[in-house]
């Protein structure tokens, strides 16, 4: 990972320790060919054989207390090295002898070297020695003490960090067939499972029930895409970790681009959603409801993702995000309008959570869609029936009663005992909604509203939480 970068300089601690022959002498020529290809190498080593050895320039080597016995070229065979410790009184090296391990028992090194001589203080006084100074003088005279080019942290700017970051991305998510492929047929499971559940409803009261809880079941492909995107998000979070630890790229870039990435993906799958779905349970035909159901859809679907990465983003583990994801899945369920009215909850959870849960905004804003315009045409067994007293036609005895304002309507208004009167319930989509949940037809833009702005919301925490936590606990 780190030769991805391209680093200046590329130090190497002992890299051949713990390995055998064969093994060195690969790592070995493999650095050769990247110090022949331009990149400086800077390599400490541990006894070396004289096949190891020659593929070194230069040599520093250093006796008890960090000095420098040697520093310069090592020479073909060896030979410049040998001649300088040769020349200043050192035995003489053999042919057959490994040039590296003659140095070692010069200068004393190890259980066997028996130095003769102060090595460190023949350097000071060499002519070698001299020449190196006068050449970092030299340097340090000529060298701009105060360079005035800026030091970035990263090597390119935000803007292509994120191009980068993205398309990597991009080509990783297009390269897990297993991810996209499971997200996709799980789906649309579900939204024809879904779909031919509420097989083409009608008008009824009971049929605007059931549309009511078709809609809801909507919330199962949420929960699926929180459950499969946390997995995959926790899988790029390590390469993120390491990369940003090398600084190959900030937080932001990589943050952003966990969001977008998703987004082509989320408009296909809610797309084949609404495919299997919509039409199969007989749903508002029109232009208007058909395009605020999608929008609105993709909206929620964007919103779902984006908390499982929230939650993804606070978990170190699957393990933990499958614990935060029933009690937040929960709390969305219970709070949201529908399985209990709002009218119906204690004021302690009326007063503000049912507020903060954007299913309550995204059930009421589908409701509403599907039901304004809907005419109730009760079937007969939905009807209540009951016995008008003698004298009276239905219309006639239920006057009062509707008076008080009673919703619905009496499908046979003019008959009189011993027939009975058939009561429907609702005589429209919006008399349900309102007085059974408190919801209305304004609202349905305000929510798709409240949608984007909970998922805008979403999109800052995840980012706050991915500079958070952009370390990996230790």
């Amino acid at each position: 990972m780190e030769l991805v970068g391209k680093p200046q300089l590329l130090f190497l601690d002992e890299p051949t320790s713990g390995l055998d022959a064969q093994s060195s002498y690969n790592i070995i020529r493999f650095i050769r060919k990247l110090a022949d290809a331009g990149w400086p190498v800077l390599c400490t080593i541990h006894q070396p054989s004289s096949i190891l050895f020659s593929y070194f320039d230069h040599l520093l080597l250093l006796v008890r207390g960090g000095k420098t016995a040697y520093y310069g070229e090592i020479g073909e065979d060896a030979r410049t090295m040998i001649d300088y410790f040769e020349s200043n009184g050192g035995p003489k090296c053999s042919s057959e002898a490994n040039p590296a391990e003659y140095i070692l028992e010069v200068v004393g090194a190890g259980t066997a070297g028996k130095a003769t001589r102060d090595w460190a203080d023949i350097w000071q006084e060499s002519k070698e020695c001299k020449a190196l100074d006068a050449e970092l003088n030299e340097i340090n005279a000529t060298a701009d003490k105060n360079p005035t080019r800026i030091a970035h942290t990263y090597a390119t700017s935000m803007s292509k960090q994120f191009q980068l970051v993205f398309a990597r991305m991009s080509i990783a998510y297009w390269r897990s067939p297993e991810y996209n492929i499971g997200r996709f047929l799980n789906l649309m499971f579900t939204s024809l499972i879904t779909g031919f559940s509420y097989w083409k409803l009608g008008n009824s009261s009971s049929d605007m029930l059931y549309k009511v809880f078709a809609l809801f079941g909507t919330f199962i492909m949420c929960f699926t895409l929180i459950f499969l995107a946390q997995p995959k998000f926790m899988t790029e979070r390590e390469y993120f970790r390491r990369e940003y630890a090398s600084r190959y790229y900030s937080w932001f870039p990589w943050s952003f681009a966990a969001i977008l990435v998703e987004l082509p993906y989320i408009i296909f799958f809610a797309t084949t959603f609404m495919l299997g779905f919509y039409w199969t349970v007989g749903m508002n035909n029109t232009a208007e409801s058909c395009g605020y159901f999608y929008i609105t859809f993709i909206i929620i679907v964007c919103w779902a993702v984006s908390l499982g990465f929230v939650i993804a983003a606070v978990s170190e583990s699957p393990t933990m995000a499958a614990l935060i994801n029933p009690l937040i899945f929960s709390i969305l369920i219970l709070f949201c309008g529908l399985m209990q009215p709002v009218k119906a909850m204690p004021k302690f959870w009326s007063s503000w959570i049912y507020w903060l849960d954007p299913f309550h905004y995204y059930i009421e804003g589908l409701t509403v869609n599907e039901l304004e315009n809907l005419a109730v045409v009760c079937s007969q067994e939905d009807l209540l029936r009951f016995t008008p007293p003698l004298g009276k036609t239905c219309k006639e005895y239920t006057q009062a009663f509707f008076n008080m304002g009673a919703t619905g309507y009496i499908d046979n208004p003019e008959a009189v005992s011993p027939e009975q009167c058939g009561y429907c319930t609702y005589k429209s989509g919006s008399e349900f909604y309102e007085t059974q949940m408190s919801w209305s037809a304004t609202n349905k833009w305000r929510n798709f509203g409240v949608l984007l702005g909970f998922y805008a919301f979403n999109i800052i925490l995840f980012i706050a939480l991915v500079y958070w936590k952009r370390k990996e606990n230790r």
